[in-house]
């Protein structure tokens, strides 16, 4: 459970930062729609950054084949993907973080000792 638990954890915030990254630019647009007036630096940023966030499963299903996305995953149903996408970040994050941070479990013989050193 001690392992899982950064995977979960990752997977929540990356999935809630998605979520308000997209509901802020969506709110952003939608306060200017009407009136034809160009989007500011800020709107552009924040679409761009959920964009990126919802990389390698959503953005890509909702510019090839949106109408699929929405028929698969009506409603409720479209926070599966989301919580997918968030998992394989978290996963790929906790990988590295273990690989790169040196928190991977040592080699066996570290552990158990070398017979050598212990004195009779």
């Amino acid at each position: 459970m001690k392992r899982l638990l950064p995977t979960i954890l990752i997977t929540i915030c990356h999935a809630t930062l998605t979520w308000l990254l997209f509901m802020l630019s969506f709110r952003m647009s939608m306060s200017r729609f009407d009136s034809g007036i160009p989007g500011m630096p800020g709107e552009h940023t924040l679409s761009k950054a959920a964009e990126i966030m919802m990389w390698p499963l959503i953005t890509p299903i909702l510019h090839w084949h949106p109408k699929w996305f929405y028929q698969v995953f009506p409603g409720l149903l479209g926070y599966i993907p989301l919580l997918l996408n968030s998992l394989l970040w978290a996963l790929v994050i906790v990988w590295l973080w273990r690989r790169f941070a040196g928190t991977s479990r040592p080699p066996d013989h570290q552990l158990k000792g070398n017979s050598s050193d212990r004195s009779a």
